[in-house]
Formats: C-alpha cells, structure tokens, sequence
C-alpha cells in the first residue's frame, strides 16, 4: 500500500529547493515551480504510477496547488 499524498509531495519537492517538508495547500508558484517543471512533474507522476493523464482534461491553470494534483492524480490512480 502507498501513500500517494506522500509520494506526490516527494515528486514536487525534487523540483524544488525547499528541504522542508511541503504541505498539500503550497501553491506551486510559491515552490518556484514554472510552466516546465511542471510538466516534469506531470511527466514523474505518470513514470511513477505507470499510467498517462488524458491531456484533454489536463489544465495546468487549475493545478494551483498540491492538493490540486493529488485530487486530479488520484483520478488515475487507483489506491489499494
């Protein structure tokens, strides 16, 4: 069983320069996370889990958060 709040948070924090521990409600813009390595996040996300977004549904203007990306990830993932 994982954790996928916790694996999500360590996918972020790798792009960052924060060794803090990252809450969910960070704003991915006060991370100094840009349109890039946003995409390197949503691109370690699908490696990690195995699985690809549907691109269509994919809008990074409504992924403003951590907690935005672990509720639309957890469409995709299933937790067992």
């Amino acid at each position: 069983m994982f954790d996928l709040t916790k694996e999500i948070i360590e996918i972020v924090k790798k792009f960052t320069e924060f060794d803090d521990d990252l809450e969910i409600c960070e704003k991915l813009k006060d991370l100094g996370i840009d349109s890039l390595k946003n995409v390197l996040i949503i691109s370690s996300i699908e490696e990690k889990f195995n699985f690809e977004y549907d691109m269509a549904d994919l809008d990074p203007a409504k992924l403003i958060s951590i907690d935005d990306l672990i509720k639309f990830t957890e469409k995709y993932v299933r937790i067992q």
